[in-house]
């Protein structure tokens, strides 16, 4: 797995969460709604739910981008505690290690048939 410092993955996030608006998250959440409804159970996923809240009104496309960077960092808080660095079963590369990133995708395809 791949392991980046908090403050990397969390700029990592913010910028990932303004350009998924910035690629008209909102519009395909409408297109979203009018097809499926409101209640549909994908738009409580993040970044949908929060887009929901503008087109209800609840808020403008620059909280909701607030909105979902938040719940992003709260879902990489939780991810920490489940992927334990102590797991012998994971390992961990540095994010910003290329080089061992594709030794261990390449290691992964052969040992599962890739």
């Amino acid at each position: 797995s791949l392991q980046w410092s908090r403050s990397a993955l969390s700029r990592r996030a913010d910028r990932r969460a303004a350009a998924m608006y910035e690629a008209g998250l909102v519009e395909e959440t409408r297109a979203i709604v009018e097809r499926h409804g409101d209640d549909f159970e994908a738009l409580t996923s993040i970044g949908y739910a929060e887009a929901l809240g503008v087109l209800r009104g609840q808020w403008h496309e620059a909280e909701a981008v607030k909105r979902t960077q938040a719940a992003t960092r709260r879902l990489i808080r939780r991810q920490a505690a489940w992927f334990r660095p102590v797991d012998p079963r994971i390992e961990w590369v540095a994010g910003a290690d290329a080089e061992g990133v594709v030794t261990v995708v390449e290691a992964a395809a052969n040992e599962f048939g890739g």
